[in-house]
């Protein structure tokens, strides 16, 4: 994943409850961060053509290391 790719993603802000977003919708990767550890992307409304931007996690894959704060650990339910 690279800055500037479109996705289709389902908003996960309150606020967009009710304007008719059902489903995904297109966004752009607007910054990845460095260790690849979540990235962010920007909505646009259809409606108001305001943007919004909501952060996401990468998923893991099985039996990948978890991240946090502190650094990697291995999983514990191998």
């Amino acid at each position: 994943m690279q800055v500037r790719d479109i996705l289709e993603m389902e908003p996960t802000m309150e606020g967009t409850s009710g304007l008719g977003t059902s489903g995904p919708q297109p966004c752009t990767v607007i910054w990845v961060h460095p260790a690849k550890r979540f990235f962010v992307v920007e909505f646009r409304s259809a409606i108001t053509g305001e943007t919004w931007r909501e952060a996401v996690w990468f998923p893991l894959k099985p039996n990948e290391p978890e991240q946090c704060g502190i650094g990697f650990h291995q999983r514990l339910d191998k």
